[in-house]
């Protein structure tokens, strides 16, 4: 499944490479139009209004059987599923490189509670997985 703002993927994409499966394109409803282009490279489910909360992407996939799912995105997906705290399990990766970007933006998230679950250092990279200490359902 592919989460696209804007729903205008180049033909070029890995993603269509295969043909088979057809990828799933979730856009907002806005964005039908461009999306409707896309129909003959994918399926197409459209989200009411702008594509900024990822619970109706989630909803549609639990209507097609999806039980797990794995997120990767930018920090944008990132935010918007810790924001609506759809997630389970956060995988991190530390680089070996440095480079100068703009500072992190402050957030008023409440802050959710981890734990180290599972460690692994390959080629000077770190690979860390966190479990939720309180699993989302509150059990």
């Amino acid at each position: 499944m592919v989460l696209s703002s804007r729903g205008d993927l180049a033909d070029d994409r890995r993603i269509f490479a295969d043909g088979e499966p057809r990828p799933l394109l979730v856009v907002g409803d806005r964005r039908a139009d461009v999306a409707g282009q896309a129909r003959q490279r994918a399926e197409i489910e459209l989200l009411d209004g702008e594509l900024t909360a990822p619970a109706g992407a989630v909803r549609i996939l639990e209507r097609r059987g999806v039980k797990r799912l794995v997120v990767e995105g930018g920090p944008s997906v990132a935010r918007s599923f810790v924001e609506a705290e759809l997630f389970d399990e956060v995988c991190l990766t530390l680089s070996p490189r440095l480079g100068a970007s703009p500072a992190p933006r402050a957030s008023a998230l409440r802050m959710v509670e981890l734990d180290l679950a599972d460690v692994r250092a390959t080629d000077g990279f770190l690979y860390l997985r966190y479990v939720r200490r309180v699993p989302r359902d509150g059990g």
